[in-house]
């Protein structure tokens, strides 16, 4: 049997770099383009219509804070449910955390009303996650009944 003194140091990262530029050149990842906040919300939107799982009960939703406000606090909440978020888990949260984001570095060094914006009461109708309470403080998710008033 043949043995193959050089396979080990192949396996280590600068190995693998070696192979692969005389495998075929040096791979390079493009980087990844951000997009806009209207898009990251549009994709979260869909991410929540094609995978909505119907609430039952108030309990079963959640209002979500996304979004930043200049003098601090979160610029919109989304009605979703629990499970919704769970199915979605990571997809979710970083399309989140990436709206904030980017709210926080357009907001930087400017200056807002303060205004505050209430953390909404949570109801579930028909399958959907709405406010309680009628007010324009949440935006209701992708697909809900609320979101077509």
């Amino acid at each position: 049997m043949k043995q193959y003194r050089w396979l080990p140091a192949l396996l280590t990262i600068p190995g693998l770099l070696t192979l692969a530029v005389f495998a075929g050149g040096a791979t390079r990842t493009e980087p990844r383009k951000q997009q806009t906040r209207g898009a990251y919300r549009e994709q979260l939107d869909a991410l929540i219509s094609a995978n909505k799982v119907p609430c039952k009960t108030p309990n079963d939703c959640e209002a979500v804070a996304i979004g930043s406000k200049s003098c601090g606090g979160p610029t919109e909440y989304l009605l979703v449910s629990r499970a919704t978020r769970s199915k979605l888990g990571s997809d979710f949260d970083d399309n989140v955390k990436m709206i904030t984001q980017l709210d926080v570095e357009a907001n930087a060094g400017m200056m807002g009303t303060c205004e505050v914006l209430l953390k909404p009461e949570v109801a579930c109708s028909a399958g959907s996650c709405t406010e309680a309470k009628s007010g324009p403080h949440a935006k209701p998710a992708a697909g809900s009944p609320a979101e077509k008033r």
